[in-house]
């Protein structure tokens, strides 16, 4: 756990002293470095609870992660007697669609933690909020259709590598026909996003069929672990009362 700390303040060149990891404890100070560390993440037009971010990972940190998913051992994603042209790889738990239960799985691998600090960093959380991660692979022609997550996760993030993708929305339930309300969004390559809240629980997504090579990862905090996006907002409302000084306009000086 000490190393996971260490690594979580080189990366993001945080001061001060490293929170204790306990349950899912939030990172007042992180969001301090919010906009020097990352493009300014977008609401609108989505529902509450999303969030989206097009250029979350530079190129050199996509290359890093496809070279460490290349040496996993990805299966095809089975749904009872369904089999998806998916090619997955899951951490910290795997749900069971014929007893829907979620099994124990493998812990999350350390390669991957930097990345899990990075989010954590974004939106000001503990790493360790996040302890189930799912690895998809996307071959050409490939789509993942209407579904809500399974409800023993609570928010989701979605890293995408390499390939494009359009995500849809609809409100949950569905209405019959065609909806007005339906909203779609292209995850370019080394986006990020976030679904909680409203957005989670009371609309379906969808991934439209890929036309080219595309992965992603999914991170997922525990069903009932606190709001990523609400303790974010939290906490950057106290750093600014706290420390007002550091988010102030530097003086003029004369040349």
């Amino acid at each position: 756990m000490a190393d996971s700390i260490g690594v979580f303040r080189a990366m993001n060149g945080l001061r001060g002293q490293a929170p204790a990891l306990k349950g899912c404890t939030f990172i007042q100070y992180s969001c301090c470095v919010q906009t020097s560390l990352f493009a300014a993440d977008i609401e609108a037009p989505f529902p509450p609870g999303m969030r989206f971010v097009p250029e979350f990972l530079d190129e050199a940190q996509e290359a890093r992660l496809l070279a460490l998913i290349e040496g996993l051992d990805l299966a095809e994603a089975r749904y009872k007697q369904y089999t998806a042209r998916r090619r997955v790889a899951g951490f910290g738990g795997r749900f069971d669609y014929s007893t829907q239960r979620l099994e124990p799985a493998p812990e999350i691998p350390p390669a991957f933690w930097p990345l899990r600090e990075r989010i954590a960093a974004w939106l000001s959380v503990d790493p360790l909020c996040f302890q189930h991660m799912m690895v998809a692979e996307y071959r050409p022609g490939t789509p993942l259709g209407w579904h809500r997550d399974v409800p023993e996760f609570e928010s989701i993030v979605g890293i995408s590598l390499q390939g494009h993708a359009r995500m849809r929305l609809r409100p949950y339930p569905p209405s019959p026909g065609r909806s007005a309300e339906t909203r779609q969004l292209d995850l370019p390559p080394r986006s990020a996003y976030v679904l909680e809240g409203e957005t989670r629980w009371g609309w379906q997504h969808c991934i439209d069929a890929t036309r080219e090579l595309r992965y992603s990862i999914t991170l997922r905090t525990m069903r009932g672990t606190a709001l990523l996006l609400q303790r974010r907002a939290v906490n950057r409302a106290q750093v600014l009362r706290s420390h007002p000084g550091d988010h102030a306009p530097a003086p003029h000086r004369p040349r």
